[in-house]
This record gives structure tokens, C-alpha cells and sequence, in this order.
């Protein structure tokens, strides 16, 4: 959808923006003074392009202290020559996500299917995931499968839902509350939300798979990388294998489950990293490569996820760019900037190369 551009956007009770309006182009650069509301904007646009709040953030903490709702709104110049008006509204309680077009409500695959875009969206802390917690590298992959696929934020829903559910029902058996026996259907529903949420997970991690011969030459010659997904579920097994070991699980573990009260198998428990071949060990990149080399990689796997989206949701992507120059080194920004080609990007930040801001038709959006 090479027509499908944003234009003016206007937010209001978004995080520290009360009443923002700022023109927006192809190619953008946002400067600010410290806690002007850089980081804000972009993931503002994260969510309206996307609509779902970006990765580690809920709709509780997108909207301004002491509001009830907040929204976000731009034109978008579609390939057709419109540019109809979207709306997002975000409601504090109870928690909700509202969609419009020209002020007409709509649902979120009807509003993502008219403007045809995905946003991308780099920050610091993404170049250094690998050192942080297993929840960044789920909420990674969880992201990517979220934007290349409309149906999987049902998925995804629907399991989180289930999992909710069973856990509260471990908790109400250990404490008498319940018989063991009233797992039974809530195991058969946990597998089958289980089940299909692994044969998504499955297809992307093949996809990394594949591109690490093309990625590890550029971390370092003669490099070897493989991925390392850490697991209770043989993955690779197929569908009816899947579930069978999760059943097989949680019956054989229901006295563990119930005593801790969580469920200890399925994908919000997963982690993944990516594994160094040598010709005696098999040490984790985390540990054995620098922390630029890691940053190298990262930084190859989230080009990798534009076009695992593009690909896959057919539609054109947003680049938002918070703060990333401060994390990579002048190669690394250089190439980074290469994938802009004629994408949409948003780029933040106190010190921008001075390049950008002699290139033809960069919008400059200046925040007090």
C-alpha cells in the first residue's frame, strides 16, 4: 500500500501530552529536552497504527494521571487519494480500546485493514534484551507474530484468558474450594488455546532460523549461530504431538500446579536466546560475544521482523526510531538507516547525525 501515508496527528490526555498537535511526513525527526515527550509521541503512533499499547505497556499507564480516557487521531492519505480521519480511544476502566473511521465505530481488523500499515518500533532496551529478562523476549516474538497476523491477537487473547482461569481454579483447589477433578475441562481448553498459539510461534522461529547464516557473517567472520528456544513443548512436533505433551503435562504435574498455584507449562513461560558454535562449547551470545556484537544481532533481527510483517500482513511499515543512535555505533546506525528506503519513519533523539536534517523533506516536529 505505497500511498498510505500519515499526515497531521493530534493527541489528547496521552501519557504527558494533554492537547498535542503536530504536523507530521514521510520521513520525520522529533527533538525535545528531556521529558518533553519524545518517547511519548512515538509509541502514541505505535498504538494508533497498531492498535494494541506498545510491548510492556497497558492501557491503564497510556493515559494521562487523573484522566478516564484518552485518543489519538491522524489523517492517513490512502493509495486511493482519501485521507479519511482515524480515531483510537483508550478508556481507563474498563480497560478498552476503541476503533472509528470518519467517526464511524469499527472493529480493529476492519481499521487496520483501511490504512494498510504496521508500525516498528526500535528503543534502547531492545538492544539489550538479550542481558534482561525472558518476558522482553517473549513480549519480541509475541509482537511480530501480533502485527504480521490480524487473528493472532485473538489467539493470544483467548490463551492468556485460559491460563488466567486455570490458574485461579489451582488456586481455589488448594485452598478446598474445589474439587482436582474441575481441571479436567479447563486442561482440554488450555491445550487447544495452547496448541495453536506453538504452531504460530513455530513458524517465526523457523523464519530466524533460516536468516542466522545470513546474520552471523556480519557479526563477526566466520561466526556460527544457531537459536536456542527453551522449552517444555517439542516444537518442532506437530500439532497433534504438541498437545498431547501438554496434556501429558499437566496431568502428571496437577499436585505441582495446584501447590504453586501456576500453570509451569506453555508459552508465557518460554524463553529463547541465540547459541555460539565453537568447536568444544556451545555458550549463549550473551556471554561470549561483546555487547556490540549482541547489538549486531539484535539489530539484524529486528530488520528481519519488518520484513517477516511486510511479508506476511502485506502491508506497508512505520519505522519508529526512539533514541536507537544512542545504543549503535555510526556503522551500525548507518545501515540501520539503509532499510528506511522509502518506508515512513520517525526518528528521536538529542544527538541526530546533522546529515538528517539537510535531507530533502525530512518534517521536523519540535516538542517544548
Amino acid at each position: 500500500m505505497e500511498g498510505a501515508l500519515l499526515r497531521e496527528v493530534a493527541l489528547y490526555q496521552f501519557k504527558n501530552h494533554q492537547n498535542l498537535r503536530v504536523e507530521v511526513g514521510n520521513a520525520c525527526l522529533v527533538l525535545g529536552h528531556n521529558g518533553a515527550g519524545k518517547s511519548n509521541l512515538l509509541e502514541s503512533l505505535y498504538l494508533f497504527v497498531n492498535g494494541i499499547t506498545p510491548p510492556g505497556r497497558t492501557i491503564d499507564q497510556c493515559i494521562q494521571d487523573e484522566a478516564d480516557s484518552a485518543f489519538v487521531r491522524a489523517n492517513i492519505l490512502l493509495d486511493s487519494g482519501l485521507a479519511p480521519e482515524f480515531t483510537l480511544s483508550l478508556n481507563r476502566t474498563p480497560a478498552k480500546i476503541a476503533f472509528r473511521i470518519q467517526g464511524e465505530v469499527t472493529t480493529r481488523q476492519k481499521y487496520l485493514q483501511k490504512h494498510g500499515l504496521r508500525a516498528i518500533l526500535f528503543t534502547p532496551i531492545e538492544m539489550n534484551m538479550l542481558y534482561l529478562g525472558p518476558a522482553l523476549r517473549r513480549d519480541f516474538l509475541d509482537e511480530i507474530l501480533l502485527l504480521s497476523h490480524t487473528e493472532f491477537f485473538r489467539i493470544r487473547r483467548d490463551y492468556m484468558a485460559a491460563l488466567r482461569s486455570r490458574n485461579a481454579l489451582l488456586k481455589r483447589i488448594a485452598e478446598g474450594k474445589n474439587p482436582p477433578a474441575d481441571l479436567d475441562a479447563w486442561d482440554i481448553l488450555f491445550v487447544q488455546k495452547a496448541k495453536v498459539y506453538y504452531t504460530y510461534r513455530k513458524k517465526l522461529l523457523e523464519t530466524i532460523t533460516a536468516k542466522l547464516p545470513e546474520i552471523a557473517p556480519k557479526v563477526r567472520k566466520g561466526l556460527q549461530l544457531s537459536l536456542r528456544y527453551t522449552t517444555k513443548v517439542p516444537i518442532d512436533d506437530t500439532e497433534e504431538q504438541i498437545a498431547n505433551t501438554i496434556k501429558e503435562y499437566l496431568h502428571s504435574h496437577r499436585e505441582k500446579d495446584i501447590l504453586i498455584g501456576h500453570t509451569c507449562i506453555g508459552p508465557h513461560l518460554d524463553d529463547f536466546s541465540f547459541v555460539v558454535e565453537t568447536s568444544h562449547l556451545r555458550p549463549q551470545s550473551s556471554e561470549y560475544l561483546s555487547r556490540g556484537e549482541n547489538k549486531t544481532i539484535l539489530l539484524f533481527l529486528k530488520i528481519m521482523a519488518i520484513e517477516y510483517v511486510e511479508q506476511n500482513a502485506g502491508c506497508r511499515t512505520v519505522l519508529l526510531l526512539d533514541d536507537i543512535a544512542s545504543e549503535l555505533d555510526a556503522n551500525h546506525f548507518e545501515y540501520i538507516t539503509h532499510t528506511f528506503g522509502d518506508r515512513t519513519f520517525f526518528l528521536s533523539g538529542h544527538r541526530l547525525p546533522e546529515h538528517f536534517f539537510t535531507q530533502k523533506g525530512i518534517v521536523t516536529v519540535q516538542l517544548s
